[in-house]
């Protein structure tokens, strides 16, 4: 099973959207959690992310990878992009490439390819063709 996680780029202060911004400023710990859900754990990855705690959001991107692995879903898409974007501020671009390029394969595999998350792939791997 899928779920459909959608990136936050900017958030709204609303009613219903207040509650999704407690979401994501909840504290992040380094240490061990049991997740509850798929989200719970995708949403601790962007919170590192944003802190710019790059290891430990690569750690929990890989692990709700893993929970998507081997299904073609529009999550597996999301995790692999924001993945390689991780790689990428760490300046590792190799692994960037690889994770956008992975990206771009699952979505192109869906029965409906998400087009806004084809064109960031593409998008990705152009600004990693720019930096090498």
């Amino acid at each position: 099973m899928c779920f459909r996680w959608v990136r936050m780029r900017q958030v709204i202060l609303t009613g219903t959207t207040a509650s999704l911004l407690l979401l994501f400023l909840r504290p992040y710990s380094s240490q061990a959690k049991s997740y509850t859900s798929f989200s719970d754990l995708a949403s601790q990855a962007k919170t590192a992310e944003r802190r710019g705690s790059y290891a430990d959001a690569e750690r929990l991107f890989k692990t709700a990878i893993s929970l998507v692995e081997g299904r073609d879903c529009i999550d597996a898409v999301v995790l692999w992009n924001d993945l390689g974007y991780v790689h990428e501020q760490q300046f590792r671009l190799a692994d960037a490439q690889s994770d956008f390029s992975t990206a771009l394969a699952i979505n192109n595999r869906l029965t409906t390819p998400d087009e806004q998350e084809r064109a960031s792939s593409i998008n990705n791997l152009g600004t990693i063709a720019l930096a090498q």
